[in-house]
């Protein structure tokens, strides 16, 4: 009894090849089509959280404060860009016999004073880091309906009572740029501003 027994030809052996061959190509490029967009979305939204984070645990620590006046900060009479001292020059007590709430002023060193900077591409607030060390903040400017480049400081506050030098009423500005960075300082990924107003 004699079987009958076929290999392959060498015409069919290139057909299977190139089959496969497609069919790894169309994959590969799929796969690496999306980590790409995972990549892209995953940092875009880890931007948007870091800015997030920012302002949130910004304007929580200024709530928790609950300051009297905002003021620029200064150096020899010299204001000092990008940096806020937000006071309470006031002192509320409960006057035990009355059982209300009285506002004593207090002495010139009893001030409570916090500041908020921006300095070395990092934001602080009573000296507290709010960006992570991966992430820099800088200063955007603002185009105009001109076309023209308007360089807005990226802390700031405009006073609503009229005041100058000390400002009851007040809201603070926000304008920062964020974009994470490497341990050499280089840009790894798109820049992302906000713009963020805050009423006292």
């Amino acid at each position: 009894m004699i079987k009958n027994k076929k290999g392959i030809t060498l015409m069919e052996l290139l057909a299977y090849l190139s089959i496969v061959s497609i069919v790894v190509v169309l994959l590969t490029s799929t796969l690496t089509y999306a980590v790409k967009s995972y990549d892209k979305v995953n940092g875009e939204g880890a931007i948007y959280i870091e800015a997030n984070y920012i302002m949130n645990t910004l304007i929580s620590q200024v709530n928790a404060f609950n300051p009297d006046f905002a003021r620029s900060c200064k150096v020899d009479d010299v204001k000092i860009e990008n940096c806020i001292e937000l006071v309470i020059d006031r002192i509320r007590v409960i006057n035990p016999y009355l059982g209300i709430i009285e506002e004593i002023p207090p002495s010139e060193s009893g001030e409570k004073i916090v500041k908020i900077r921006i300095e070395n591409n990092n934001i602080f607030i009573k000296n507290m880091q709010l960006n992570n060390k991966s992430y820099a903040v800088e200063r955007f400017n603002i185009v105009n309906i001109n076309g023209d480049n308007v360089e807005k400081p990226n802390l700031s506050y405009d006073c609503n009572d009229g005041s100058i030098d000390i400002c009851q009423n007040f809201t603070l500005s926000i304008r920062l740029s964020i974009y994470k960075i490497n341990k050499n300082g280089d840009k790894t990924s798109n820049i992302y501003a906000f713009e963020n107003r805050f009423s006292f």
